[in-house]
């Protein structure tokens, strides 16, 4: 299936993550992740960008499987609490790429981040979902050391005026450049924060 064909396809599927599809895309594209995970895989949108074009493992975790929802054939869905499947994941298999969409509170994505962080690799990602229309994500997300940017969308979150948002974090400064590069390249709205 090419990239246009795959668009149209995951386009039925309910989701505030649309405009940051091609920068999902884009980063999978990059890192070549051996190991992804989502958590907050919702109806699946975004558990099929970031399967999309990736050989590596993918997985989603969730506490609740929506009726509806696309799960890819190359991904795993785990109905669990994102905290407990930390505490129970192999420490050998290092993530790549960490896809953070749960619980919006504040003490929700702190904890979220915390406990994967051991778990990531040098060269890891991190994407938060919903960074600029949820303060509480926002206000955990700006505090991070290292590489920041967000990338805006399109689509407007309720009737805040704002959009949803993607946040990219890595610690690692080549990462952080390479990425950047390619999203200028590819002109998507973004701040570094």
């Amino acid at each position: 299936m090419n990239t246009d064909e795959f668009k149209c396809k995951i386009d039925q599927l309910d989701s505030a993550w649309k405009d940051f599809c091609d920068a999902g895309l884009a980063v999978v594209d990059y890192l070549n992740p051996k190991v992804t995970v989502e958590i907050g895989v919702h109806f699946g949108y975004s558990l099929n960008v970031l399967s999309f074009r990736n050989t590596g493992e993918v997985y989603g975790i969730d506490i609740i499987r929506q009726d509806g929802i696309s799960i890819p054939e190359n991904a795993t869905f785990i109905l669990g609490s994102s905290l407990d499947e930390a505490k129970k994941w192999d420490t050998g298999k290092k993530i790549d790429l960490l896809h953070i969409d749960g619980d919006h509170s504040r003490e929700g994505v702190k904890s979220d981040y915390e406990r994967w962080l051991p778990h990531l690799a040098g060269r890891a990602v991190v994407l938060f979902h919903d960074v600029i229309c949820y303060a509480a994500v926002w206000n955990f997300f700006i505090g991070l050391p290292d590489f920041k940017l967000v990338l805006k969308g399109e689509d407007e979150c309720g009737d805040t005026g704002k959009t949803f948002g993607l946040g990219v974090w890595t610690a690692d400064s080549e990462v952080a450049e390479a990425l950047e590069k390619t999203f200028k390249k590819n002109n998507f709205s973004l701040d570094r924060s």
